[in-house]
């Protein structure tokens, strides 16, 4: 009688290793298949776009236009006076407004 090697749960483990290899083979080849595709997709999204890419531009009303154009006047301003004349005009677009404030730093501005 001839004795049987125990080979089979090795052989077994091996063949579930090789199938696992080629599952993941696959899948990963998919994955690179769908990746190319996104990645092809994105390019003509952007090359409809343009160099810069298409940003929405906020649709603003002429008032709100308007106060940004004092708003950034007024910081323009601030920026180039000194701290004792920056609490000062900040004091008055506190309780005057941006006009006044605006005025008051034209006055204090360093010439």
């Amino acid at each position: 009688m001839r004795r049987r090697r125990r080979r089979a749960p090795a052989r077994k483990a091996a063949q579930k290793a090789i199938k696992a290899l080629k599952m993941l083979a696959e899948s990963i080849e998919t994955l690179g298949v769908e990746l190319r595709s996104a990645a092809s997709a994105r390019m003509a999204a952007s090359a409809r776009r343009g160099k810069r890419g298409a940003r929405r531009r906020r649709v603003l009303s002429p008032k709100a236009k308007a106060f940004l154009k004092q708003q950034g006047r007024y910081l323009g301003l601030m920026r180039h006076l000194p701290a004792k004349h920056r609490a000062r005009v900040k004091a008055t677009k506190a309780k005057r407004g941006y006009p006044a404030a605006i005025r008051q730093a034209l006055a204090l501005r360093p010439k």
